[in-house]
């Protein structure tokens, strides 16, 4: 990050001393309208704008072309212009008009690399700025008047026109129709005939029910029937049918009457009754005859009341009809009258502000140089070569963390195990031979490696459960040092008086006799298979207390032979006779041998190699001994170097007694002088 910081900075620095000077010249100018009144209500360009509009307009007639070409004749000498083929053009590319965020102002700038250039140009715009809106408004101003003056015109002829019409009205009608509806004669006429017609529909009514009544006596009896059609064929009227047809239901009520007294007294064939009946029967058709005329009169009556209500309605639409013309031509003929006055005085403020312009266009600031805003700005261009170094230091940093998969810190290997860091083991120099790494807490007592396993070995009596016997360390891929790990913790284990038996349970490429300088011909491998006994088996070693258990020949099924009853039973009666069984096992992510073996054990610590084993390895490692409810008690960190963080070892003792590589019965030893981690680079582990 440090180093693309300086890289950053110095492109800046490289960068302002080759860039050229770039000056802004800003003018600040106050723009309104002469006359607001007058002017918003003539001009297309000022018309319904607010302050933001209004002034968003004018900066963008700064920089019209029509501005520049009336500039151009002012800024002709200007130094930057010579020999550039439009010369417009580029005074438009730097030229820069924007109302200002505080007032209703408008600042004009222009950016160059001559201060001069700078300051002319601004001005020159400015000044052809305000003669073009000088000019523009007479030319305007002359073409509103024409216009106004024809509308003047226009309006003149029509409010002749409405006053002729409304002479027309007053005359058709007699007088101005100017009066109440509501009290015209002929609405009072409407309303006579309208209760006159309610008057003759109440009569009808009674006349249809009077003839509804005197027709029931008639029905089924078809000789009154005839007579009553005989008689209505006849066109017999009377003057007063109402008071006719009373006349005769009374007649009609006492030949009733005689009846019944006559029936007393003669038979029902008497000639006296007979002739009664007949009289009655005559009486009956005569109120059927005039109850009907009565009808026909009521209609009469209501068809003649109906035709003059239609005359009478006629004529107050049409009195209706003129009120309203007269009224509207009396509201437009006032409308002209005030739109004439507007246009007349209109065309005085046109006339006023003919000669000054539309606009008040006022210099506040004349053209002058921005000290602030000089490019290249030399403190702003460090500080964002700065700011970018930083970003692009950080960026990479990310970058590299996030592609980079490998462990460096307690914090990751705590996060993708979940399991506690128990201790970390120092490089070993590379020229001792793989017995030597093997048993270097032994030959070499005061060492960084010896210390660093003595702390894992505190930290393991204080922290293993109780009852713990049987302990399997595996790593997550080969080459962790997994091996050599095993071997150097059985000796330190040992080495505290306790009695510890090492395992080696890789049967797939074995290490364990070759750290220890032991046969091989039996071990593990035998004894699962019946050949030896543990007794036979079991080799010790020069380090008091501890014993190894060697793999033997390499069999061919060894994940079956470590998943049968036998290997438990061996590891069951192991654990019996030792404090403390450690258990050699392939890597857990390579094979499924030492997921078996987790199973059986009691705990399970995990070596892991810093800067090389990955954090998708060890996750894997962790998921493998949970899927097979292993206890995991922690991680151990192998191939820790000097001031890493990890608490280890750090040459507390001034020297080492370790003889210095020459040769041992391990092999011979090199002179190589770089270091590795404490395990053996040939074991596949």
């Amino acid at each position: 990050m440090v180093l693309t910081t300086i890289a950053t900075v110095m492109l800046a620095v490289l960068y302002l001393m080759v860039a050229h000077n770039v000056y802004t010249s800003q003018a600040t100018l106050s723009v309104a309208p002469l006359d607001p009144q007058a002017i918003t209500s003539t001009t297309n360009n000022l018309t319904n704008q607010d302050d933001s509009d209004f002034l968003d307009t004018q900066c963008v007639v700064i920089k019209s072309n029509a501005v520049l070409a009336l500039a151009m004749d002012r800024i002709r000498e200007a130094r930057t212009l010579q020999g550039v083929s439009h010369p417009m053009d580029a005074v438009q590319a730097n030229l820069q008009a924007e109302p200002a965020k505080l007032g209703k102002v408008i600042d004009v700038s222009y950016e160059s690399t001559s201060e001069a250039d700078a300051n002319l140009i601004t001005s020159a715009v400015v000044e052809a700025y305000k003669e073009y809106e000088s000019n523009s408004w007479k030319s305007r101003a002359n073409v509103f008047l024409e216009t106004l003056n024809q509308g003047s015109d226009q309006q003149k002829k029509e409010m002749a026109a409405i006053q002729q019409r409304m002479e027309e009205i007053a005359l058709k009608n007699g007088s101005v129709p100017d009066i109440d509806p509501e009290r015209s004669p002929q609405h009072m006429e409407v309303q006579s005939l309208r209760d006159e017609k309610r008057k003759a529909e109440v009569e009808k009514l009674r006349a249809q029910n009077a003839y509804s009544q005197a027709g029931k006596a008639i029905v089924g009896h078809p000789d009154l029937l005839k007579k009553e059609n005989d008689a209505e064929a006849q066109g017999i009227y009377t003057t007063n049918p109402e008071e006719q047809l009373q006349k005769y239901q009374q007649e009609l009520a006492i030949e009733q009457a005689k009846l019944v007294d006559d029936g007393r007294q003669f038979g029902p064939n008497h000639p006296t009754i007979l002739a009664d009946q007949s009289r009655i029967n005559d009486m009956i058709v005569a109120t059927v005859v005039v109850s009907h005329e009565w009808v026909d009169v009521a209609q009469s009556q209501l068809d003649a009341i109906d035709a003059s209500l239609k005359v009478a309605e006629k004529a107050e639409r049409e009195l209706a009809s003129s009120q309203n013309e007269y009224q509207q031509l009396h509201l437009d003929a006032d409308r002209l009258k005030k739109l004439s006055d507007d246009v007349e005085n209109r065309m005085k403020d046109i006339d006023l502000t003919k000669g000054a312009g539309a606009l008040n266009i006022e210099v506040l600031n004349p053209a002058k140089i921005q000290d602030d805003k000089v490019k290249p700005n030399r403190t702003r261009t460090l500080l964002i070569g700065l700011v970018l170094g930083l970003m692009g230091g950080l960026g990479l940093g990310c970058v590299r963390d996030w592609t980079d998969d490998r462990m460096r810190t307690p914090g990751a290997i705590r996060s993708a195990v979940g399991a506690q860091v128990l201790g970390a083991i120092p490089a070993i120099t590379a020229a001792y031979t793989a017995s030597d790494r093997g048993q270097i807490v032994h030959h070499d007592p005061f060492g960084d490696a010896s210390e660093s396993f003595r702390t894992l070995r505190t930290a393991l009596q204080f922290g293993l459960p109780t009852g713990t016997k049987t302990m399997l360390i595996t790593s997550p891929v080969s080459g962790d040092g997994k091996s050599t790990f095993v071997s150097n913790l059985g000796i330190v284990m040992a080495q505290a008086s306790m009695r510890i038996l090492i395992i080696d349970a890789d049967l797939r490429a074995p290490m364990q006799h070759r750290l220890f300088g032991l046969k091989d011909r039996i071990g593990l491998a035998t004894v699962l298979g019946g050949a030896d006994t543990l007794e036979q088996a079991i080799q010790r070693t020069e380090i008091e207390g501890l014993d190894v258990l060697p793999c033997g020949p390499a069999p061919f099924n060894p994940a079956e032979m470590l998943n049968s009853p036998a290997f438990a039973e061996k590891l069951e009666e192991l654990a019996d006779r030792y404090d403390l069984v450690l258990l050699d096992s392939p890597p857990i992510t390579a094979v499924a041998d030492a997921r078996i073996l987790a199973a059986c054990a009691d705990v399970s610590l995990l070596v892991i190699r810093l800067e090389s084993s990955k954090r998708k390895q060890a996750e894997a490692a962790r998921d493998g001994l949970r899927s097979v409810g292993a206890r995991l008690i922690g991680v151990a960190v192998n191939g820790v170097a000097r001031n890493s963080g990890f608490g280890s070892a750090s040459g507390y003792y001034p020297h080492s007694d370790f003889p210095p590589p020459t040769f041992s019965r391990g092999g011979s030893r090199s002179a190589k002088s770089e270091s590795v981690p404490a395990s053996d680079t040939a074991a596949r582990s």
